[in-house]
């Protein structure tokens, strides 16, 4: 099984499975303090806008990396995906 395929299992199972559940919100907070803190030190240096909630942010580069991915697997065109990279990217 592909680590996607184990990461795909573990959010089923996450439903059923408090220790489950625990390790992916552990998770999925590890990732979020990362890019809350790159996007503070971003908006510290000018390259983000000061006046957007960096914890905000965050959660929609998660939300839009997992989009993109799905859209991806569904055969999605490259362009397709770039066009809404680029539209979240934005927002920044």
């Amino acid at each position: 099984m592909t680590p996607r395929a184990w990461g795909a299992a573990a959010i089923e199972v996450s439903a059923h499975d408090p220790s489950v559940a625990a390790s992916l919100e552990q998770d999925y907070g590890v990732r979020l303090a990362a890019l809350r803190t790159v996007i503070e030190s971003g908006q510290r240096d000018g390259d983000i806008a000061p006046g957007k909630d960096a914890g905000t942010l965050a959660h929609l580069v998660i939300a839009s990396v997992g989009g993109l991915r799905v859209s991806a697997r569904s055969g999605v065109g490259r362009a397709a995906l770039e066009a809404v990279a680029d539209a979240t990217l934005s927002t920044f």
